[in-house]
This record gives structure tokens, sequence and C-alpha cells, in this order.
């Protein structure tokens, strides 16, 4: 999943360094022109083609409507065309141009189902990735690659058909005919209002690398324990969370941000005993969060930078089960539990790329805090009493969907 993560962001590099190399190769004079059109193609992308009544059609990218008049961006120039001039137009809404991203798009998602599903860690919190043989996923992944492309593409091609608006009947039927293009003009370039967004995380435990070790435990396989699956530090899903925008730059929501960490086996060799010991972490914490651009309308789409906080409640499980072996016939078990529900908070910055309007890739580091507890000591298992730090850290990657 590491080197899924490294693709994923290379790919974004990739996509930018493209951009602006097409930007540098067309030469100073005409960066102008490049910036209108992309600021036309990110902001307002609706290619219009307007059939005027002396016969000189005119392609472009609309800017905006206002009154009886339609401003269009094409080869650089806006020109500025009014209501009575008009005979037909067609638009070709930013659905068309979907169908690459949308198949991206598609790949990502299906893949990231299929790890989700299918390569979690049995008996470890959330879904903690495990490493399984590579040609046991091979043929999985190449499935549900060409599954969720195929499908990401006919999402994104949806609604292909051009729309033709016909000014060309009676006054009032023209009239009515504006009208309609003013409404779906509105609801076309109207920017997205509700958020979707998943994330997959490298999670930097603090319990689970502390709370036996300090104990003077030798972490040891899962295997060993005769445990399938040996997790790594990966959960492929940290956090779920919808957000609504109240304006451009700031947005409100919920969010659930599964902080578990990694169960851990260890065992420890004393002269006259050998205990064991098995350590859970499940931590669930429930979040109403806001969420600031502080650099909008500095930088906006295709790329946004995101300061996020969140209030809520934790609901923490952490338990462990000792086991001390005198001999074969001699085996006694303690557990220790610190159960509870805390008030948490988080915090987090992401960095997002719009692959479209829609669909967007991104980083994202987060902190989730949540009072220190005491955990009391197992003295058969000469583990002491110790205080819990049960927040944690993460860094990953984010896909996110836009409505």
């Amino acid at each position: 999943m590491k080197r899924i993560l490294v693709c994923i962001w290379s790919l974004l590099i990739i996509i930018t360094l493209n951009m602006e190399a097409m930007g540098q190769q067309q030469g100073p004079d005409t960066s102008s022109a490049i910036s209108q059109i992309y600021k036309a193609q990110t902001e307002l992308p609706i290619h219009v083609l307007v059939y005027r009544w002396n016969d000189n059609p005119l392609a472009g990218f609309l800017v905006e409507v206002k009154g009886d008049t339609l401003t269009l961006l094409s080869s650089g120039y806006q020109e500025k065309i009014s209501f009575p001039e008009i005979r037909t137009l067609t638009l070709i809404p930013e659905r068309k141009e979907n169908t690459p991203a949308g198949f991206l798009g598609g790949v990502l998602t299906c893949i990231y189902l299929l790890n989700l599903a299918s390569y979690h860690a049995e008996d470890h919190p959330t879904a903690y990735y495990h490493k399984p043989h590579d040609d046991d996923r091979i043929v999985p992944t190449i499935l549900m690659a060409g599954l969720g492309g195929a499908l990401g593409a006919l999402i994104g091609a949806a609604g292909a058909d051009e729309i033709i608006f016909d000014f060309s009947g009676e006054t009032a039927e023209a009239k009515s005919e504006w009208v309609r293009f003013r409404d779906y003009n509105k609801r076309e370039s109207s920017p997205a209002k509700i958020h979707f967004s998943v994330q997959a995380a490298q999670v930097y435990s603090r319990v689970s690398n502390r709370y036996l070790p300090n104990s003077g435990y030798h972490k040891f396989s899962r295997y060993y324990y005769l445990v399938k699956e040996d997790a790594t530090d990966f959960n492929l899903l940290r956090k779920f969370q919808v957000t609504y925008s109240l304006k451009p730059q700031a947005d409100i929501g919920f969010a659930v941000v599964w902080f578990g960490e990694p169960t851990v086996w260890g065992s420890k060799t004393l002269a006259y005993d050998s205990p064991s010991a098995v350590q859970w972490l499940y931590a669930t914490g429930y979040y109403a969060v806001g969420v600031y651009q502080p650099f909008y309308p500095r930088l906006k789409e295709p790329y946004q930078f995101k300061i996020g906080v969140g209030l809520g409640m934790a609901d923490v499980n952490f338990k462990v089960q000792t086991q001390n072996y005198v001999d074969y016939y001699n085996q006694t078990t303690q557990y220790n539990k610190v159960t509870g529900k805390l008030l948490s908070g988080t915090i987090f910055a992401q960095f997002d790329l719009f692959l479209s309007h829609g669909f967007s890739l991104g980083l994202i580091g987060d902190y989730v805090f949540v009072p220190s507890r005491q955990s009391p000591n197992i003295p058969e298992a000469e583990i002491p009493a110790q205080k819990l730090r049960l927040g944690n850290g993460s860094l990953g990657i984010t896909m996110g969907l836009h409505f």
C-alpha cells in the first residue's frame, strides 16, 4: 500500500508538471490567453457553439451570462454576444470532458475498495492493511481496475448529449428559451456544495509502540501466535468525512475517525515464568468539523489547501490479556481494561488536486487528541501501571467526491 501511495502522488506530480510544461511551450506572448482559457475550463467548463443570424458560427468557453448578453472566451479573446444576435446555441457540458478523469477515478476507487474488503488484517481494529502474497492479488487487482475504469468512464461520460437552445421561434418562445438557457447555465456553473471523502493513512502509533515494550516485553509475529495476517501500520480506513460549503472557502460537516492501533503480541522471559501478553486498542472518534481554505481565492481549483478542526467524543476500548506459563499444566490468565467515552478533538491539513470538478485526490496529515488515561498494573505479568497517551497522528491520502 505504501507503493500505491507513492505511485498516486507521483501521478499527481506528473499531471501538474505536464500542465505547467504545456503553458511554458506556448511562449510568453500567449500566456495571458492560456491563463484565461485554463480559468474558463476549470471554473466554467462549458463549451459553447453559437450560430448567429449572420451565419457566422463562434465556438468557445462560456464565461458568464449577464442580462441578455453572454460572454464567450474564444481563441484567447472575450466575445460579448447579445441575445437578439443568436439563432441557435449548443452547449457541451463539462461532463463530456470527464471521461479520462472518470476512468482514473474508477480505477483508483475499485482498487481501494478491493484492498479494504480483502486485505485488511483480522484481529486488528478497523482496516489495517496486511501484506498478501503478490500472486494472490494480481488477478483480482487487474479485474477490479478494469471494472472500475469502465464504470468510471461511463459515469464521466453520462449526460454527454449536446443541449441545443433554439431562439428562432416567435418572440415569446425565444424569450422562454433564453430563460431556460440562463437557468441551465446557473445550475451547471455553480460550485460543488457537498463533499464526501475517505482517508487511508500511515498511523504513528503511541500505545502499541510503548505499552508492552516499556514493560520489557518483546514483540513477536502474529504468525507465531497462530494468527493468519501480520498487520502493517497503514490504516485503509482512517477517516470518513462529509461537509457542506457555507462559502467557497468554508465548510462545516461531520467526520468519523478510526484511530485504534494495531494489535500487539509480546512475550517476556523470566527465571521462573514465561508470561505472554496481547494488547488491543479500539478507538473511534465522532466530530463536528469546520474546514477553511486560508489561501482562497489565490489558490483554488484545481488545487486546494485546507485546514480543519473537529470537536466531539471518542469511544475508547483498551484491553490487555496476559498468560503466565509456570509449566504446561499451570497457566493463569489476567485481564486489564481501560474504557470510556472521552472528550476529543482533531486537527488536519490537506492538499487536494481536482482531476475533475467532481473527483479529487490529495495528501493529508492529521492528529487526534484524547485525554490520557491511567492503566492499572498487572503484577502477575510484571506490567507496571502506565499512563496511556491514546491520541495519535497519521500521514496519508484522501479521495473526494464533490456534488
